[in-house]
């Protein structure tokens, strides 16, 4: 749905009103991340999380009817396909079967210690080789690689490929911290996430008015910077921090989300000709979603490995004979001092022991957010390796 209707945008309005008319498509995207995890997590709360997915299928109905009655296609579609590459389309499932499902049960089944897992990676990336083959010889590709010809969309590809592996990160990571650390329920946790697209919104308003006025590759890499700001901000992410210290570089990373992806995707899609749109817009969606699992599998591998390395760091410093001193840094530890001769120091050291974990924890988001923040950072000057429009009407240039 997405890269079509991206595809669409783009051969319906003229170069000069692409910028605005991905603006106003990613308002509309937006209202996803903002009403998502709040709806979805008073629907946890009240009901079941299966009603976050029942509710999918009014909503569904409703636009599969505008669809079919307000969308239609270009008259070189009508022409229709001769062939449909069946093989081509088998090894994309395959490899791109095999490589989720790699990346969704690598953390519990402990990586390339896992059979399975060294068998799914090498049957995702053989389908993958042999689907790149078969798009290269075939005379009507199901996706057509020869597009990354294009320098623009090529670098830009990659570009929000790796953007999403920080994005989808913190999609992950808030939920997480909020819960496991702060105790939060799944609606607040929800609300804190949600407040990211509120910056999103004013800098995806932003990003489609200047886009024809000021070198988009500067926006993106601004967009960068900004987001490597509220990224790092994370780093000082504590147990009892308040509600606004979360929600706030939240704002940050979503200003910074808005100007990347409006400008980026704009030059893209814009580099390409309307004929290979379609599978321009596919190939572009297809890695980066990619892209964002890998990140958020990279990330939570990192987390689960980070937080043993630091909870083994803290244990090897604690010392039993100055117990007391943790007195008024863990809560209910007074009362347990209380009993400390009478019962021995059993109480106190598992109240030690869970305080232990907790930090150990917060330290392992630490440095996750440190990843996402220097990634941003390192990307922000790439941006310039792209292609610079000749001129604010003529953005979807050439190759």
């Amino acid at each position: 749905m997405m890269p079509m209707s991206q595809a669409i945008l783009m051969e319906t309005f003229p170069p000069e009103e692409q910028a605005v008319a991905m603006s106003v498509w990613g308002l509309g995207m937006m209202l996803g991340p903002v009403m998502g995890p709040i709806v979805g997590g008073w629907i946890t709360d009240n009901y079941s999380w299966r009603w976050i997915f029942y509710i999918n299928v009014p909503v569904g109905a409703l636009a599969f009817l505008m669809v079919t009655i307000f969308v239609h296609d270009p008259a070189y579609i009508r022409r229709g396909i001769r062939k449909i590459d069946w093989w081509g389309l088998g090894y994309l499932a395959v490899g791109i079967g095999a490589l989720q499902v790699m990346l969704d049960k690598g953390e519990r089944l402990d990586w390339f210690d896992s059979n399975l897992i060294i068998a799914l990676g090498a049957t995702g990336g053989a389908g993958l080789l042999l689907f790149a083959i078969q798009e290269l010889r075939t005379r009507e590709p199901i996706v057509n690689l020869r597009v990354l010809k294009n320098r623009t969309f090529a670098v830009g590809t990659v570009f929000t490929t790796t953007v999403m592996f920080g994005m989808y990160g913190t999609y992950i990571l808030i939920p997480l911290f909020c819960q496991q650390v702060t105790g939060y329920t799944p609606l607040l946790a929800g609300m804190v996430l949600s407040i990211q697209s509120f910056g999103t919104f004013l800098s995806i308003m932003l990003a489609g008015r200047l886009f024809n006025k000021f070198d988009p590759r500067l926006m993106v890499a601004i967009g960068c910077v900004i987001a490597g700001i509220g990224s790092l901000a994370m780093a000082n992410f504590y147990v009892r921090i308040s509600f606004s210290n979360i929600a706030i570089p939240g704002i940050l990373r979503g200003i910074g989300s808005g100007l990347i992806f409006i400008p980026m995707t704009t030059l893209s899609l814009g580099a390409v000709r309307k004929e290979d749109m379609g599978t321009a817009s596919g190939l572009f969606n297809m890695v980066r979603t990619i892209g964002g699992s890998i990140g958020i599998a990279v990330l939570v591998a990192m987390l689960s490995s980070r937080a043993q390395i630091h909870q083994s760091y803290l244990t090897a410093h604690v010392d039993p004979f100055r117990l007391g001193a943790w007195r008024n840094s863990i809560p209910g530890a007074a009362g347990a001092m209380m009993n400390f001769t009478r019962h021995g120091s059993a109480p106190l050291l598992g109240m030690v022991y869970q305080e232990v974990q907790r930090q150990a924890s917060v330290m392992a988001f630490v440095d996750d957010f440190r990843v996402i923040a220097y990634l941003f950072f390192i990307l922000s000057p790439l941006s310039f390796v792209m292609r610079r429009p000749k001129s604010a009407a003529s953005a979807p240039a050439a190759h």
